[in-house]
């Protein structure tokens, strides 16, 4: 019988113009069988960041350290807990693309992937730092001043009579 293409459910397979067979077990029956495919030899190969295990009728991904199987078991991913042991390099290279992630922050490589920090003044979204608007927060400057946000702050230009205080982040009176 030629080759075709099982269909399978419920953990048995069909193959038309054959029997049904269970699909973790094989047979060596003569022109009844179907042959075992090797999903590890597919393309592009299943399991990245991982080692690909054949069996019959399936596989499964073995993962390295600092990666773990995705839900379906199908692939690997990085984690961020776990820090993998040598010779394997387990940071990615994500921050030195071209343009870099993290903008106005710094970007820290992590195995599989990447993260930011951001400076005082910004916040994370989702993987840049914006500026935080500080005047739309309430009234930074108290009621004798008026605020102007800027690039990571904001700044008081205070009514007459008052002067900034410090930091130059609130009017006081100026007697």
């Amino acid at each position: 019988l030629p080759h075709t293409t099982p269909l399978c459910k419920e953990g048995y397979c069909v193959c038309l113009g054959a029997f049904p067979f269970l699909q973790h077990f094989s047979f060596n029956l003569p022109l009844t069988s179907s042959p075992d495919v090797d999903e590890c030899r597919r393309s592009p190969r299943p399991c990245a960041g991982g080692r690909c295990e054949n069996s019959v009728g399936s596989f499964s991904c073995r993962c390295r350290a600092g990666y773990q199987a995705d839900p379906s078991g199908a692939e690997c991913h990085g984690m961020f807990r776990m820090r993998p042991s040598p010779p394997w390099n387990p940071l990615s290279k994500r921050c030195a693309k071209t343009p870099p992630p993290c903008a106005n922050g710094r970007c820290y490589n992590t195995p599989g992937s990447f993260s930011c920090s951001c400076p005082s003044g910004y916040q994370l979204d989702p993987n840049q730092c914006l500026d935080i608007d500080e005047c739309s927060t309430g009234t930074p400057c108290g009621p004798q001043g008026r605020c102007f946000n800027t690039e990571g702050s904001f700044r008081c230009q205070c009514n007459r009579g008052y002067r900034t205080e410090g930091t130059g982040s609130s009017c006081v009176g100026e007697c």
